[in-house]
């Protein structure tokens, strides 16, 4: 949830890991690792809310629609 706050409430509409990982470290007292958020953004990608493209450090990131996180895990 925080992942898809930082990147709605973000001020790009796409994202390298590295921005976003640096936004969403900066609004969570404990984050999880690097790692943790790939996966947690290729689980999203998995259900379309999120999109990407390209390989490993050229990976970007976008939302796909205006729904939110809570329609698409009904």
């Amino acid at each position: 949830r925080v992942l898809y706050e930082v990147m709605e409430d973000g001020d790009r509409d796409e994202w390298s890991m590295g921005e976003l990982y640096d936004a969403y470290e900066d609004c969570v007292d404990d984050p999880r690792t690097r790692k943790t958020v790939g996966r947690y953004l290729k689980k999203m990608s998995h259900y379309d809310v999120v999109g990407m493209n390209g390989e490993k450090r050229g990976r970007r990131y976008w939302l796909t629609s205006a729904q939110t996180l809570s329609d698409s895990q009904e």
